[in-house]
């Protein structure tokens, strides 16, 4: 992380305004959809904080990094799990048009006593819509986002299921239960299903690792790793909120001066920061000792 990424880390936790946006406040944004008004850069980033605020922005970099973040967490586990799932709703190809595309893909699915669990990740930060329905209480914001998964989940399986003339997804997500939401916030604060998957992925990776570790026991392995994967996920998700917002700025002045992206170059610059993101993450990791053995106590 630069300099700019660090102030804006520490900006965003401490909930002062942005450094690097002091300059810029007022700025007019281009925004994706066919608006009349033009949003706004506020000291807070809360414009560039919104999904769709600009065309070609971070947030798909930002969403994946994290979630390669926890699928690398489960890696080191014994659990048996999809990532982009591809495969449980694979019936429904096809459909809208899209014959390469399965139109409902969980980010994580986990198999737990013979049942796979979906999971949708989900990355929020102040300022956005769920904020100000919790009334700008965070954690409220965060049981708010957490309940709104499933309800999406099952209006896109009923559209799906009358245009095939069928119930199969709705059928899929009864039989597989409620979907988990794993939401963290932009301060690395993280809501109950998340930390009920790290506790879930701890646990495993302590049994999968105890004579490697060297751990007293299990229970001290279990606690390691829970720490371990907490700050994994945390610290990722800081950092790349943080360069979320200078990464937007940069594209709202290059907009903001008629320049356009065009498709193939939103890929090539997508699957560049993704790769670099994979090399930082596996620097991390090694920092953190991850595949050598570790002594305690």
């Amino acid at each position: 992380m630069g300099n700019a990424d660090v102030s804006t880390a520490w900006a965003q936790y401490l909930c002062e305004p942005i450094p690097i946006l002091k300059d810029h406040i007022g700025l007019g944004l281009p925004h994706q959809s066919a608006v009349k008004r033009n949003l706004k850069i506020y000291r807070h980033g809360i414009s560039l904080a919104s999904y769709r605020a600009l065309k070609g922005g971070y947030a798909t970099v930002r969403h994946d990094t994290i979630l390669d973040t926890t699928v690398s967490m489960l890696q080191k586990t014994e659990l048996t799990f999809r990532a982009e799932d591809n495969e449980s709703f694979v019936h429904a190809k096809g459909y809208g048009g899209r014959a390469s595309q399965v139109p409902i893909k969980p980010n994580i699915s986990i198999l737990i006593n013979g049942t796979w669990r979906f999971y949708d990740l989900k990355t929020i930060s102040a300022g956005t819509t769920i904020f100000k329905q919790g009334q700008g209480i965070e954690g409220e914001a965060l049981k708010n986002r957490t309940r709104q998964v499933n309800t999406s989940y099952y209006v896109r399986a009923r559209r799906i299921d009358e245009a095939l003339g069928n119930t199969r997804c709705v059928d899929i997500l009864q039989r597989q239960g409620r979907v988990r939401r794993l939401v963290i916030d932009n301060r690395g604060v993280i809501n109950k299903d998340l930390r009920d998957l790290i506790k879930l992925a701890a646990k495993s990776a302590a049994m999968r690792n105890l004579e490697v570790n060297g751990a007293s026991s299990e229970h001290y392995a279990e606690a390691n790793y829970k720490s371990l994967f907490r700050r994994m996920i945390g610290v990722t998700a800081v950092k790349e909120c943080a360069i979320f917002i200078r990464k937007s700025l940069e594209m709202a002045f290059l907009q903001a001066k008629g320049y356009s992206f065009d498709n193939a170059e939103r890929t090539r610059d997508y699957a560049r920061v993704r790769r670099r993101a994979r090399e930082h993450r596996r620097e991390y990791e090694g920092a953190f000792f991850f595949g050598r053995r570790q002594r305690y106590g």
